[in-house]
Formats: structure tokens, sequence, C-alpha cells
């Protein structure tokens, strides 16, 4: 198990569309994820996230992976699945933010994002028509106001704190 989880690195994979075709072409390159949202926008897990999973170089030691099903890059024209739907979207917030009620905040940041977190040079992985600043600024706002719904109120005494009940 890793010592520590530092963060959260999502992908794109064009590989695979199921979760058994990314595990076996993956594996065959001794890659992998811990979890991935396919075109449906159905959250698989390929891997406890105890165990280490190669998907970011020296980033991957704390690190969870999470690879969604498509080409973001927007460099090639002839891509299919350039843009994730809507529904790997939401798959893919709804995944961070239960994340981050196991693990606490988290960084969410895309595999280009980590120095060094990549064999290619100049790679742009998930690529810039994955979002992946608007899901991590969803994934705050969620979970502030699960945190916000948590809030009881505890007593009508001015005196004590309503804050008691928060998590």
């Amino acid at each position: 198990m890793p010592a520590e989880i530092f963060g959260i690195a999502i992908h794109r994979t064009e590989i695979g569309k199921t979760p058994e075709e990314v595990i076996e072409r993956e594996g065959e390159h001794g890659l992998g994820y811990h979890y991935f949202v396919d075109l449906e926008g159905d959250v698989h897990r390929l891997a406890p996230d105890s165990h280490l999973k190669w998907h970011a170089r020296s980033w991957s030691r704390g690190f969870l992976g999470g690879a969604v099903y498509g080409y973001f890059a927007g460099d090639v024209p002839t891509a299919v699945h350039t843009h994730p739907t809507a529904r790997q979207t939401l798959a893919l917030t709804n995944l961070c933010c239960a994340l981050w009620h196991r693990y606490g905040p988290l960084p969410i940041v895309g595999h280009s994002d980590l120095p060094n977190g990549s064999f290619e040079p100049g790679k742009r992985c998930p690529g810039p028509l994955l979002d992946v600043q608007a899901i991590s600024r969803e994934v705050t706002i969620q979970y502030g106001l699960a945190r916000l719904a948590r809030l009881t109120v505890v007593s009508l005494d001015p005196e004590v704190s309503v804050a008691e009940g928060l998590c």
C-alpha cells in the first residue's frame, strides 16, 4: 500500500473501450490505472487503491490513477471520441468526490501536469479537451457542500457552537 496518497492523476486512454481491454493492453506495457471511466460513464475499479500502479513515472507512488476512455489532446482531426461525454465528466467528478471523502482533499491533476510524469516529452494527457481544472473546481464545491450538509444544530443556545456537528 502506498504510504500516503498525495493526489489523483487523470489520464486518457484510447487503447481499450472496456476495463478488460484496458487491463490487458496497459498490462502489456507494465502500466495500469486504479480506475477507468468508459464511454457510457461507468466507473470501473481496476486495482485497489493500495496497489502501486505505474501510470505517471515517479509520481505513481502516492497518486491514484484514473483513466477516461477517449482522445482529448485535440491534435488529431481523425480521432474518435475527442470530447468526454457528459456522463464521463459527471462520473469522473463523482469518482474524485468519493476519493476526497475517503482520503480528504487531494490535488486533482492531469497526467501532463506532473513534471517528468511521462516518458514522452510534450505528451498532452489527458489533453485540453478534458478540463481537469473544471473538474477539480466542481469537486471542491461538491465536497464543501457535502461537509456543510453534515452541519447540525447542536443547541439553540447562542453560547454553544453550531459547528460541533461538522466532520
